[in-house]
């Protein structure tokens, strides 16, 4: 290889570690100050998802009638609650006991999908 093609290749490997650094940083959201901020919020609270009905996780921490506690927060059941462990079984509301660790969803404001990860 003469000298000239060594520079070319040189050159060529400088200039994808100058691309890999920025498209790091540009994905760390270190970029040039702009308007608005365009980047994903990849840390949304708990709240914010219990709002979007997205799935949350927690532990069991009381059963009543027609409430469950998890992780210090009480929920009302939905009348069309869901209850199934993660095989997919059905379960029954009293088989569920403090410290099981659940999968659940909210609509409405009320649970309507719980996940019993068993353990394994």
């Amino acid at each position: 290889m003469d000298s000239s093609n060594r520079n070319i290749n040189d050159a060529v490997r400088r200039g994808s570690v100058v691309i890999g650094i920025v498209a790091f940083a540009v994905g760390m959201g270190w970029g040039l100050p702009i308007s608005g901020d365009l980047r994903p919020n990849a840390w949304a609270d708990m709240s914010t998802t219990a709002q979007m009905g997205g799935m949350q996780e927690g532990e069991v921490t009381s059963i009543g009638s027609t409430t469950l506690d998890v992780a210090g927060h009480m929920y009302r059941l939905h009348p069309d609650v869901t209850i199934k462990d993660d095989k997919g079984r059905p379960m029954e509301l009293k088989q569920l006991r403090p410290g099981l660790v659940v999968q659940y969803w909210l609509k409405e404001n009320a649970l309507s999908k719980i996940v019993v990860l068993l353990p394994r």
